[in-house]
């Protein structure tokens, strides 16, 4: 059979090859890696998908490579409306700033045009024509129901299933029956005429995985969809070879498509890319192991976990656990470093499975959290608000000093240096400090433990004793010494004012005199009446933080209920 004939009749407006193609791209500098990420625009962005993005950017990064965003919309039917912007913009969000990529729906930058697939169909034609000249590839007119009938005969025979060798009803017709089907007008797809043999084994290299040892593909796989769009293989082949990819880092699931992807190479005479492939991204359920779903989880959707709870910065630390496990033990002696300086090696990385831990996301937010300044928590704290939550925004804007100096409460102390896991953690601390929203709460009630009486008799004595002694105008001394002093001097006069009312200072006072309370009923109380819960911070700090007028402000207030 005359292929190039067959090849000239499906793509005669193709005069290009391969080669001409090719000199239209600049070349790479000699050695340069090359990393690349090319998800469809669906306008989700999965955690997984952050992590596959993230390590090809850190392996370019670390190797002064290239690492390129590359927009594969070859199923039209997954496209949403702005889903390349959103792409896009998800990246620079997370610090994440490809070399060469898709700006926007329009837009491309730097020399590899373009980087939208649907752009770039005339060059797959090109590919497309050398694998029919050179006999890899035919034109295929099955239906779907020939195709069902072929997995039947395969099924009841226990044969394996799919499109090869004689189960492929136009793999072998000739030259004439090829040019009959196309001038007859009828859709058809290209399938790859696959040299493979079924039941042959091939070893592949895998940078992560090593030697992997896989069936050779031998399945007449289609290339050309009939909407004459391209397939993920094609289009791997193409644009990867084009653009000079070197590495292709991609998640777990594409592993079983390397034998086609080297397969392809081959058949156009091409060198493959070096492949890496991540583990997949699980968790557990009922005890058992499962993948991280977006329609199940909703830590599996990075805007619900930005929207609820985490810094962007937390994310990425987390994502590094798993891609290094020496990355906590370096963040530790590295507290003030940008967290792609973590140098690690990509063979090195997890081969089987990473597990998301909610639990363990909780204290990686935490430990990032904890090494920001007041400051820098109260700038974070407002930038995130400004989206995800209204009131807490308005919060932090009525006054600034008042409220970061509410946030430092316990946090830069041996007591409670690590407070907060979460952005709500830090306006649900702030939220007893602004008087409007604090006269918007209900007190709890403490009828078990006090008396209504016995409250107000504590708290006008409290008063009148002049509990302020020790918290005095040194409002900017902040240091644990200090504020342990003072909160000892404080305690210390508390006690005596309990003691007149019978408040016991200790267990043995407490047994001895049959006395109904002790001290720490008078710190509950306390908390009750300034914050309205039953759990505060340190409770001479949320004194000294609110000041003395609007602390007898609330007990007067309390009082005179």
């Amino acid at each position: 059979m005359n292929n190039q004939h067959i090849a000239d009749l499906l793509f005669p407006d193709v005069k290009e090859s391969i080669g001409d193609i090719k000199s239209n791209y600049p070349d790479r500098p000699s050695g340069q890696l090359v990393t690349r990420f090319a998800p469809s625009p669906t306008g989700f962005l999965h955690l997984g998908s952050l992590f596959a993005w993230m390590v090809p950017w850190l392996v370019a990064r670390q190797n002064q490579g290239v690492f390129i965003l590359r927009i594969e919309d070859t199923d039209q039917n997954r496209k949403v409306e702005n889903g390349i912007t959103f792409m896009s913009q998800g990246l620079r969000d997370f610090w994440i700033e490809p070399d060469e990529w898709r700006i926007s729906e329009t837009e491309d930058r730097w020399d590899y045009w373009s980087y939208l697939q649907s752009e770039r169909l005339d060059y797959y034609r090109v590919f497309l024509k050398h694998l029919v000249a050179t006999g890899y590839a035919y034109p295929c007119r099955m239906s779907s129901d020939e195709i069902d009938q072929v997995r039947q005969i395969q099924k009841v025979s226990k044969q394996m299933p799919g499109i090869y060798g004689n189960y492929s009803q136009r793999r072998w017709w000739d030259e004439q029956e090829i040019i009959a089907k196309i001038a007859s007008g009828d859709a058809y797809v290209i399938r790859l005429r696959s040299p493979g043999e079924y039941g042959q084994k091939r070893t592949f290299k895998d940078v992560i995985r090593w030697d992997v040892n896989m069936q050779e593909h031998f399945q007449d796989s289609v290339l050309l969809k009939s909407d004459w769009y391209p397939t993920y293989h094609l289009a791997h082949l193409v644009d990867d070879y084009l653009m000079g990819t070197t590495h292709v880092i991609r998640a777990e699931e594409w592993l079983a498509s390397v034998p086609l992807h080297v397969q392809l190479f081959e058949c156009c005479w091409l060198q493959a890319p070096q492949y890496a492939h991540l583990a997949q991204l699980l968790k557990t359920d009922d005890g058992k192991k499962r993948k991280l779903s977006k329609r199940k989880d909703p830590e599996a959707d990075v805007k619900w976990l930005v929207s609820e709870w985490f810094a962007k910065q937390w994310i990425l630390e987390y994502l590094m656990t798993i891609v290094s496990p020496n990355y906590e033990g370096w963040q530790q002696e590295n507290v003030d470093a940008f967290f792609a300086d973590h140098l690690f090696e990509l063979s090195g990385m997890n081969k089987s499975w990473a597990l998301v831990d909610i639990v363990k996301m909780e204290q990686v937010n935490r430990e990032y959290l904890s090494r920001l300044t007041d400051a820098a928590l109260y700038q974070k704290c407002f930038q995130w608000s400004e989206v995800y939550h209204a009131d807490f925004h308005a919060l932090l804007q009525t006054n600034p000093d008042y409220m970061t100096a509410a946030m430092w409460i316990e946090r830069h102390t041996p007591k409670d240096p690590k407070r907060f896991a979460r952005y709500n953690d830090v306006y649900d601390q702030l939220l007893c400090f602004d008087d409007d929203l604090f006269n918007g709460l209900e007190y709890p009630d403490f009828s078990e433990k006090l008396t209504q009486a016995d409250a107000e008799a504590f708290l006008a004595d409290y008063k009148d004793e002049e509990v302020f002694l020790s918290i005095r105008d040194d409002v900017d001394d902040t240091s644990w010494d200090a504020l342990q002093a003072r909160v000892q001097e404080w305690f210390a006069h508390l006690r005596e004012i309990g003691q007149k009312h019978k408040f016991a200072i200790n267990n043995a006072a407490f047994k001895e005199w049959w006395w109904k309370w002790k001290t720490w009923d008078l710190a509950m109380l306390l908390r009750i009446v300034l914050c309205k819960a039953w759990r505060t911070p340190d409770l001479y700090s949320v004194m000294k933080v609110m000041g003395k007028e609007r602390v007898l402000h609330r007990i007067d207030t309390f009082l005179n209920a």
